[in-house]
């Protein structure tokens, strides 16, 4: 799958495909966010357009699944049907774009977005099975067996008073799980942390608290008039860019969050990384976030409020509240700038993480300033190499077997004049903007260290000239 970007914001013109791992490095207001975003608000929202795209979803089968409590589609014949649905969205998609930056639209007038994918050849040896993911209960269920091409749909009959309720949606739930089927692969489940993450955190309960103030306060000025105070709270909300809008929602529903699990759950290596990292322990009490730092010796772990964390701890709240209780298989984990108030031996730690990720199924989308997460980015390439005694190294060197990138997984690309590739080798990513700061930085340092020295030596020397002379006098 490969995005294609004209004139969104500094962007001119960008093509990116997704990787297992996907790098966008660069210097400051080159795009890299806008890229980020306008990807993420497409894999995000692709689906809600689904519905005004028709595939043809014959009222007999809706009929027959009320009725049975199953129907059946051949896959087979749906191939174009989706693909042409799919490129009519991908088509139409920019003219979200004011809504996915909550910015005027016209400031997106000239942009261009396409898609280009290819649902063919269609693999149909995996077995499958996926339930309705946005809804509250569990409405139907899709299924198809290994090496077949029919499509199963099952309707839950055991909460009957639920599903009642949702099946003038059938069409649509349909739809949708006929669309994911197709592009499960091709088009994963993105779970976006922005740059702006640590304010949000800071500052959510108190926009929510001035909200409903506002709200009551309308309310009781002048109950006469016709009021809605929803209408207000989403216009509220509505200003705030979508990946901003999903930060803030996690932010929120973290007391709902924690009480499911990801696909971590019984792999404590990955499931308590963050909180290892930063030697701290998030929680959540009666509503309210905290957190519990790591026990000294002879003392018992203090408990502070969240508001008095430091910065690397809300900053990376949001991670580790997705590698505990949201992540899936086959999502994309989109990170604005994941070093962001790290030490640099915790930005090094955050690459091999990604690196776990990847191992373990969940593409992985970071922008980056970090040269050490692209340095160790490019060792752990390096560790995927054919080695003499592998083994031997990754354990001296302090590495484990999961922490190793295979070169052809990453897509790079260089934000400067434009969004472009870099080239990955058996070595890593080939350059970077960073190589020419550090490569100017440490030139600057040699000469003034050089010059320090010359004059020193001249000084000493100077002053041995004038013992000599003294000397002879």
């Amino acid at each position: 799958m490969e995005f294609l970007l004209k004139k969104i914001g500094p962007i001119e013109n960008a093509r990116i495909q997704l990787g297992d791992l996907t790098v966008i490095c660069g210097k400051n207001n080159q795009g890299k966010s806008y890229a980020t975003h306008t990807i993420y608000g497409f894999l995000r929202t692709w689906t809600s357009h689904l519905y005004s795209q028709a595939l043809s979803i014959d009222q007999d089968f809706i009929s027959g699944l009320i009725t049975t409590g199953r129907a059946e589609i051949d896959a087979r014949d749906y191939v174009s049907r989706v693909q042409k649905s799919l490129s009519i969205i991908s088509a139409q998609y920019k003219s979200s774009l004011g809504e996915i930056f909550s910015a005027n639209s016209a400031e997106f007038a000239q942009s261009e977005f396409d898609v280009k994918f290819d649902l063919l050849p269609l693999d149909l040896s995996d077995e499958y099975s996926s339930d309705t993911t946005k809804y509250s209960v569990k409405i139907v269920q899709c299924y198809k067996e290994a090496n077949s091409h029919i499509l199963q749909f099952i309707l839950n009959k055991e909460d009957s008073t639920a599903v009642r309720g949702y099946r003038s949606s059938l069409p649509f739930i349909i739809t949708e799980l006929i669309a994911n089927f197709f592009t499960r692969k091709e088009f994963p489940n993105p779970f976006i942390i922005s740059s702006e993450r640590t304010g949000i955190h800071l500052f959510q309960k108190e926009l929510d608290i001035n909200k409903n103030t506002l709200v009551d306060y309308l309310m009781r000025m002048d109950k006469k008039k016709s009021f809605d105070p929803f209408d207000l709270m989403n216009e509220t909300l509505s200003r705030y860019s979508l990946p901003i809008k999903a930060n803030i929602d996690i932010a929120r529903d973290g007391e709902n969050l924690i009480k499911e699990n990801s696909i971590f759950k019984d792999t404590p290596e990955i499931s308590g990384y963050i909180e290892r990292l930063l030697g701290i322990e998030y929680e959540i009490q009666n509503g309210q976030q905290i957190v519990k730092t790591k026990a000294l010796k002879g003392k018992k772990k203090k408990v502070i409020p969240f508001y008095l964390a430091s910065t690397s701890v809300r900053a990376l709240s949001d991670l580790n509240i997705y590698i505990k209780h949201i992540a899936k298989h086959g999502d994309i984990l989109i990170i604005d700038e994941p070093e962001l108030n790290l030490h640099p031996e915790n930005q090094i730690k955050m690459a091999r993480l990604f690196a776990k990720l990847v191992n373990r199924g969940i593409k992985v989308f970071i922008t980056t300033h970090s040269d050490y997460i692209l340095k160790e980015i490019n060792n752990l390439v390096m560790l995927s190499s054919d080695l003499d005694n592998k083994s031997v190294l990754i354990n001296q060197l302090g590495y484990k077997e999961d922490e190793y990138i295979l070169p052809g997984s990453i897509k790079a690309y260089m934000a400067q004049d434009g969004i472009t590739s870099i080239e990955v080798d058996s070595l890593g990513l080939k350059s970077t903007t960073f190589d020419e700061a550090i490569d100017s930085i440490s030139r600057i340092s040699q000469e003034l260290f050089t010059s320090i020295e010359d004059t020193i030596t001249n000084k000493a020397g100077s002053k041995q000239k004038k013992y000599t002379n003294k000397k002879h006098d």
